[in-house]
């Protein structure tokens, strides 16, 4: 009969795998889409993964800001993700999540683009 430490790391193992499937999965689908660098890290920040985007991870992106192709490659990205929904609501927190980041560390591009798309939803 198995002990309840044996359950435990053998749950933990299955979660460990799991974690290993979605970035293999994550990566396949970069590969097949022909994601730049940057859309593929803000891809990683809002990812389903139980846990929040890293702060190296969002200080990369946001030092990615500075640049005009990168700036336009990563705000396209963040937008699709906050309009994801149902199973994919962690997507949308971690784009919120980023986007506020953005907003205070980006470039002032980042907050005058919000300010532009979300001035008329207030109206």
């Amino acid at each position: 009969m198995p002990t309840m430490a044996m359950q435990k790391m053998r749950r933990q193992g299955q979660d460990v795998m799991q974690v290993n499937l979605a970035g293999i999965r994550r990566d396949i689908v970069n590969l097949a889409h022909n994601y730049s660098n940057a859309q593929k890290a803000v891809r990683k920040a809002t990812s389903n993964d139980p846990w929040g985007p890293s702060s190296t991870l969002m200080a990369e992106i946001a030092d990615l800001t500075y640049n005009v192709v990168a700036f336009t490659e990563i705000m396209q990205m963040l937008w699709k993700r906050l309009n994801d929904h149902g199973k994919n609501w962690r997507h949308v927190y971690k784009a919120l999540v980023l986007l506020e980041y953005l907003i205070k560390t980006g470039t002032e591009k980042v907050a005058q683009q919000c300010k532009e798309i979300f001035l008329p939803l207030r109206l």
